[in-house]
């Protein structure tokens, strides 16, 4: 199995454990990744079909150009940016599931050091 996978079999998002010991240490960045997907509450929010729907939704505007109307990746991104802040506490499109993750995200990723 791999160290970390995303599937949506079974229209359940699956998502692996990520050794944070095999995270390469020249990248912060996977440190930090390894840290949310370890997460015990960040696994189970996860889980709620609105949150995948919400996220896959948000992924999907930042792969497809026919979905965002952006030919490149920087329009694209601005597209995904300006959906997730909409799906955000006082958006047209507010989720309580959305902004619960984002805070714990968010709360995740102000504790960590990188150094640990």
């Amino acid at each position: 199995m791999p160290e970390s996978s995303l599937d949506r079999s079974d229209s359940a998002l699956n998502v692996a454990y990520v050794d944070v010991k095999k995270a390469p240490l020249d990248d912060p960045r996977a440190k930090q990744y390894a840290c949310l997907m370890n997460d015990e509450l960040i696994r189970a929010m996860l889980q709620s079909p609105t949150l995948q729907h919400h996220l896959v939704s948000v992924h999907e505007i930042l792969r497809d150009p026919a979905l965002s109307g952006e030919p490149t990746a920087e329009g694209r991104y601005d597209v995904a940016l300006k959906k997730f802040r909409e799906l955000r506490a006082g958006g047209n499109e507010s989720n309580i599931e959305v902004e619960e993750f984002v805070g714990r995200v968010l709360s995740i990723l102000e504790g960590h050091t990188g150094h640990d």
